[in-house]
């Protein structure tokens, strides 16, 4: 399930980099196809629940989704990037700051926050996520070079 997830998640994700970034330019005609074919097996594969993928995969996976679909032009607030999204919102640790959950999802944080941050500030409308991603954003920094984690400035950690 995951491959076959991660694949086409992959192709939009790198479509997206590919992607005309100017609003008067066409995208080419087999590059719009790639983008179609890619967001509908997306779009028939997403679980109930919005997110992507099973179990602790989901949290990364669904963010990658998500940012794929918004950077191809699908809109926040469609189906089923929305719906991904809230799935997103429902990761975000408040307390800890980062966005990977609110359980024992200690494995892989940083990425999970990494990847969810891109998700949400390509859905960030208005500032919506400005608060959220501010605070992941001081979570990664911590996260990488806090004193309080051990770190000393002269450690090549």
């Amino acid at each position: 399930m995951m491959k076959r997830l991660l694949v086409p998640a992959l192709a939009l994700g790198a479509f997206a980099a590919l992607a005309p970034r100017s609003p008067s330019a066409e995208p080419k005609e087999d590059w719009k196809a790639a983008v179609d074919k890619a967001a509908a097996y997306l779009k028939k594969s997403q679980n109930e629940d919005g997110g992507w993928s099973k179990g602790p995969n989901a949290t990364g996976a669904t963010g990658i989704v998500v940012t794929g679909l918004l950077r191809c032009g699908a809109s926040p607030d469609d189906a089923p990037a929305a719906k991904g999204i809230t799935f997103i919102e429902g990761l975000v640790n408040e307390k800890a700051g980062h966005i990977a959950g609110k359980g024992n999802f200690a494995s892989l944080t940083n990425y999970k926050t990494s990847i969810n941050v891109m998700a949400l500030t390509a859905a960030n409308k208005g500032d919506k996520y400005k608060a959220v991603i501010g605070n992941a954003a001081k979570y990664l920094k911590e996260y990488q070079w806090d004193e309080a984690r051990g770190k000393k400035d002269d450690s090549d950690f």
